[in-house]
């Protein structure tokens, strides 16, 4: 099996972080990707040209990263990972819920790479009020996170790690105390501290 990735990607360490939570990294070939890149090939394993895609033993290729992560733990995890009964649907939820916070963040942070004079102020106030309002939100729901690990707890923590990682002029924890105090302890598991972005 063979993983598509770059250091830096969040959606990357969810996958990441469910690998060694299933003790499945060993098993996998991590291949370092542009994605940008045409002549490395990457296009004709995923036509969107986005990462991770991740290689399964009979050639098919996943992407992105919440059908990756649902595939490994079905089929490694026995679904211990996306909750069992009515708990799924919260699970699945809070996941969407934190992809939502890292899709405005990643937005926002490509905003602010493009030539100054092509920038949107107010484009990216609006990813980061999508983002603002998703962290609202879980930080009321903290207390369902536990002291347990899930897909939901996982994409929480990856986001969290990453908007402070890529947007540290923003305190994103400051005035959610339950989030926060929530994301110290989970971010001190192995399988988080291992895949720290930089």
């Amino acid at each position: 099996m063979r993983l598509f990735w770059n250091p830096t990607s969040p959606f990357v360490r969810k996958v990441s972080v469910v690998l060694l939570e299933l003790g499945l990294d060993r098993q996998v070939e991590y291949v370092e990707t542009n994605p940008r890149d045409a002549a490395s090939g990457f296009w004709e394993a995923n036509p969107l040209a986005k990462i991770p895609a991740f290689e399964r033993d009979d050639g098919l290729v996943l992407f992105d990263s919440p059908v990756i992560c649902a595939w490994l733990d079905e089929t490694y995890g026995g679904g211990r990972l996306s909750g069992q009964g009515d708990d799924r649907w919260r699970v699945l939820t809070l996941t969407a819920l934190a992809d939502g916070v890292l899709d405005a963040g990643v937005l926002a942070r490509q905003e602010g790479l493009r030539p100054e004079a092509e920038r949107s102020a107010a484009w990216v106030d609006k990813q980061v009020g999508i983002a603002t309002r998703g962290l609202d939100r879980l930080d009321a729901c903290a207390e369902q996170f536990g002291d347990g690990v899930d897909l939901a707890s996982i994409t929480v923590g990856c986001a969290v790690a990453w908007l402070g990682f890529r947007h540290p002029q923003i305190d994103w924890l400051q005035g959610r105390g339950r989030l926060a105090a929530w994301y110290r302890s989970f971010s001190e598991r192995p399988s988080m501290a291992a895949t720290v972005p930089g």
